[in-house]
């Protein structure tokens, strides 16, 4: 195993087993300079009913849908220089993270690579 991964958990799986993820948490460490506006977008984002991001297919003749993707987020939290989100995932869909760094005003372009999967959780 790669230095410094701890594997916390494993048990036997059938082959024809297959698990599904059922949530998902990230994190991003942050400057100073913007902690205060991602927590001002953040504590706005959790306090809207509805959050539509509107995406775009890969395939050019498909057309954009609009997606409400309020419904996929658990958690966010800002604090000692480090954002972190908890997200659900379904069989129906789940958020982007290039759509929550763009709601939070860190553009995915410029910030994707420095984010981390913390962690993910299965269905039993």
């Amino acid at each position: 195993m790669p230095q410094g991964l701890v594997l916390l958990d494993a048990e036997p799986v059938e082959d024809s087993d297959r698990r599904l993820p059922c949530e998902a948490t990230y994190t991003m460490p942050m400057t100073d300079d913007v902690c205060e506006t991602v927590l001002a977008r953040a504590r706005s984002f959790l306090a809207s009913d509805s959050q539509i991001v509107e995406r775009h297919a890969a395939d050019s003749r498909n057309p954009s849908k609009k997606v409400d993707i309020r419904p996929y987020i658990r958690s966010i939290d800002v604090s000692g220089g480090m954002l972190r989100w908890t997200q659900i995932v379904t069989g129906t869909g789940t958020s982007r993270v290039g759509e929550i760094l763009d709601l939070l005003g860190l553009p995915s372009c410029l910030h994707l690579h420095r984010l981390t999967r913390e962690s993910v959780k299965y269905e039993p």
